[in-house]
């Protein structure tokens, strides 16, 4: 009697028969692959790996998670709101590198806040999208509640780039503006701006980094002897940001370097500077943080390469870690960020400016 055909779903038995063995030996020689140390095992798994394939064997999904306890997969949480839940490809390659080892496994799980911040619904996001637990890349105005939800039920989850009492890891924002005005003043730069038109001067930021990279750059200068400036405010009309930026390049006692809060402010800052009349970095030395892009305007930028792939990598480590011991909470992971030279960073012209 013939077998299935290929274009049918073989079972364990169907390969059993074939190959004249129990289903507990077909089993356990599709689950071990080729760690048998004894030849003839060796070669009766081959055989049998060898008629599963001919009948088109595939594993059932489900009955593998009943079985071992696991579906072997992790879900992404995003907001429906794209600006809530940026979501960087450095960090995606890191995330799907570091599973793609552990043979897990990524689903995509985008929601609104109104099922986010359901009591009832997101203790069963685990069994419905069928994930052993959750990368949260929801990093900005986060509804507290969903915060509160997910500390309250132990589910094993993530936060990834975005700073909370625990389970998360983000990029360490404050000392890396540290580092990157102790760059600026290393060479030879006293004046040195803060540029930010992303985020409110008056008032919380959207995301944990508004804060953190200010008081980073603050402390630099205060450690330095030198005088805090900033320049920008997210409420400004974006049509009157360049003409604004271009003005204060522009008056005496004008900064000769700037630290911009984005890639964006960067390139605001280097406009501004162009209509301003000036060159970078011969007149004004420009550095930002920025994502995997390092070329704005021809120019291969200087300042704080933010650590996307390892926040990913890392955030897989911490979440197995959580899977295992769903209960016990993991402390916070800041990543450093790294310091890149460029085209954009010099000395000032003359003596260092005072």
């Amino acid at each position: 009697m013939a077998g299935p055909s290929r274009a049918s779903t073989a079972t364990l038995q169907d390969i059993a028969e074939r190959a004249g063995v129990s289903t507990m030996t077909v089993s356990r020689a599709l689950r071990e692959g080729d760690t048998y140390q004894r030849p003839t095992f060796a070669k009766r798994a081959r055989r049998i790996r060898r008629i599963a394939d001919e009948l088109g064997y595939r594993p059932n999904a489900a009955a593998t998670a009943m079985r071992v306890g696991q579906f072997r997969s992790v879900g992404l949480l995003l907001s429906t709101v794209g600006s809530r839940s940026e979501l960087p490809g450095g960090l995606l390659h890191g995330v799907h590198d570091a599973l793609a080892e552990r043979d897990f496994h990524l689903t995509l799980v985008k929601l609104p806040d109104e099922r986010l911040t359901d009591a009832g619904f997101v203790p069963r996001i685990l069994r419905e999208w069928m994930t052993d637990g959750l990368l949260i890349n929801y990093n900005a105005l986060i509804p507290a509640k969903l915060i509160q939800i997910l500390h309250d039920r132990s589910m094993p989850s993530i936060w990834m780039n975005s700073k909370q009492s625990a389970d998360c890891v983000y990029p360490d924002d404050y000392e890396s503006a540290r580092l990157a005005t102790r760059k600026l003043i290393e060479a030879g730069h006293r004046r040195i701006a803060y540029v930010d038109y992303s985020t409110r001067a008056d008032e919380a930021p959207w995301h944990y980094s508004g804060l953190d990279r200010q008081a980073g750059h603050a402390t630099a200068m205060a450690e330095a002897g030198l005088t805090f400036r900033r320049i920008g405010d997210g409420l400004m009309d974006r049509r009157e940001r360049t003409g604004h930026l271009t003005a204060a390049l522009g008056e005496a006692g004008r900064p000769s370097g700037v630290l911009a809060y984005t890639g964006r402010d960067g390139m605001l800052a280097m406009r501004a500077a162009e209509l301003a009349g000036l060159s970078v970095p011969q007149d004004v030395s420009v550095a930002c943080f920025m994502g995997d892009r390092r070329d704005y305007f021809g120019r291969d930028l200087s300042g704080i390469a933010l650590p996307e792939t390892q926040i990913g990598r890392r955030a897989v480590e911490m979440l197995m870690e959580r899977i295992e011991t769903p209960t016990e909470s993991l402390p916070p992971a800041a990543v450093p960020g790294e310091w890149r030279d460029g085209e954009t960073v010099s000395s000032p012209k003359g003596e260092p400016n005072r």
